[in-house]
């Protein structure tokens, strides 16, 4: 589990897909699902209205740690390498005792229920590392090159 500070942050500012509801409604206003209680200990459904910046801002605030805490399963493809050593029926008549081509990449997929970023967030607070909290994490960047080894 962790705690994502980056999906608290969008949602409260309405940047992501979850918080699209209301936001082209006439007034800037969008009714929450609920009830209210009568003065008499009876409810009925809510028709109070109220600024889709605040519903958003107040339904995803920090403090509310359980709608911006999620589980970190993931399954990755960190590495892949995959090369082709040339036989010496090539490589011979061209003076070279070894030639090989590779592809290889890093963070090439990944699966996972965490938003946004890699699940493996970890926050730096002074000297400590701390894991289960992600606050601005940059996505994992994704590598993709060749290689060619020659042998004269």
């Amino acid at each position: 589990m962790a705690y994502s500070q980056s999906h608290h942050k969008m949602s409260e500012q309405g940047k992501l897909a979850h918080t699209l509801e209301g936001r082209d409604n006439p007034g800037g206003m969008i009714v929450g699902q609920g009830v209210v209680q009568n003065a008499d200990g009876s409810y009925v459904p809510n028709t109070k209205g109220i600024l889709v910046s605040s519903y958003y801002a107040d339904y995803y605030r920090r403090a509310n740690v359980e709608t911006n805490t999620f589980d970190t399963s993931f399954i990755k493809l960190r590495d892949a390498r995959i090369a082709y050593s040339f036989p010496k029926s090539v490589t011979g008549p061209l003076k070279i005792t070894d030639l090989t081509l590779a592809l290889f990449g890093k963070n090439l997929w990944m699966w996972t229920k965490f938003p946004l970023f890699d699940p493996e967030a970890a926050t730096l607070d002074n000297a400590t590392i701390t894991p289960g909290v992600e606050m601005g994490q940059l996505p994992a960047s994704r590598t993709i090159g060749f290689q060619l080894n020659v042998k004269f």
